[in-house]
């Protein structure tokens, strides 16, 4: 596919699907193709060649960056870990899929066991979602409104698949919340681990 490389990583799947469909009907001119008039029109708006096209801004995985180094210092971050299941590679995610890898899972886990020796501590099962803070909605809707029935929409960044998951996770015991900022995350998962025991349950 086009697009530039950055980083070793073609840049392709951050296109609009208008920018894409653009770069194909210039290939299809390079391949000296008959393109329609909406596909000249397409080619017509593209950028000048030599104008650098800025990077694309990823808030989430800036502060999915901020949340893994922060929890690194925490006590409980052996207990912590992000859960990988996304891929930008088709091959790559076909492979997965066949493998039985699902997609919607809450981005991060937090599995703390209970420690007999110092009773009653009770074991911490928590996942957490975390969204960029462009979706944090203006006013915020009522406690917990993730586990809310779905109508089929995405809210504030979450998409149905991952609203099912949160909900069946939630049914299943765990303790579950959707942040907008890794420090917003960093403080409810401080909040689940509770203090720092006198022997760590590892």
């Amino acid at each position: 596919m086009s697009g530039r490389m950055r980083n070793g990583r073609s840049d392709w799947d951050s296109y609009t699907v208008t920018r894409q469909s653009a770069e194909l009907a210039l290939m299809k001119l390079h391949a000296g193709q008959q393109l329609t008039d909406r596909e000249q029109e397409l080619v017509r708006r593209l950028p000048e060649p030599g104008k650098e096209r800025a990077p694309p801004v990823q808030h989430e995985a800036a502060q999915a960056r901020h949340l893994a180094v922060e929890a690194y210092r925490r006590w409980w971050y052996p207990g912590w870990t992000a859960i990988e299941h996304r891929t930008a590679y088709a091959r790559e995610a076909d492979a997965r899929g066949q493998q039985g890898v699902k997609t919607g899972l809450p981005d991060s886990i937090l599995l703390i066991p209970g420690s007999p020796w110092q009773m009653p501590r009770q074991p911490v099962r928590c996942v957490c979602e975390l969204k960029a803070p462009s979706h944090e909605p203006k006013r915020y809707p009522r406690d917990a409104w993730w586990l809310r029935q779905c109508d089929g929409k995405t809210h504030y960044g979450l998409r149905p698949d991952q609203r099912w998951w949160l909900r069946t996770m939630a049914a299943c015991g765990f303790a579950t919340f959707v942040a907008f900022s890794a420090i917003e995350a960093l403080e409810w998962l401080d909040e689940q681990a509770g203090p720092r025991p006198e022997v760590l349950p590892w």
